[in-house]
């Protein structure tokens, strides 16, 4: 099978960071199944994937343009460590779920502040 529009895909994946640390990984679970060309992953993947056949083994750089965008600096919030189950265990880069108010999002940590008190603060960028 060759990935083109309208076909269902199903991908192993190990997604790093800059400096080859692991941030998320299929490989312990089933593959992830996505419908090529419906824009349900990100369009740099979709484009390294065009064309591409069963058992192809690739390595893909996306840019922040082909991804979710560049880093908002009006998008930094800090955060209360209450809100996170572990606030002990995060470190800065680290991809996270949050709860809200207008659901669940995904959040990068990207300064951890342990102050003395309970409350706590986490900064994190949507």
């Amino acid at each position: 099978m060759t990935v083109t529009k309208n076909k269902v895909v199903s991908i192993h994946y190990t997604l790093t960071n800059s400096s080859g640390e692991v941030m998320e990984s299929s490989r312990d679970r089933e593959p992830m199944n996505y419908l090529h060309g419906s824009g349900n992953i990100i369009a740099g993947l979709e484009k390294a994937l065009e064309g591409k056949a069963a058992g192809d083994v690739l390595q893909v750089t996306v840019e922040p343009a082909e991804a979710y965008g560049e880093r908002k600096q009006v998008n930094l919030q800090r955060v209360s460590a209450k809100h996170f189950g572990n606030p002990k265990s995060l470190k800065p880069g680290q991809v996270v779920g949050l709860k809200t108010r207008q659901g669940p999002v995904q959040v990068t940590i990207v300064k951890l502040k342990f102050p003395r008190h309970k409350d706590e603060e986490v900064s994190s960028t949507q």
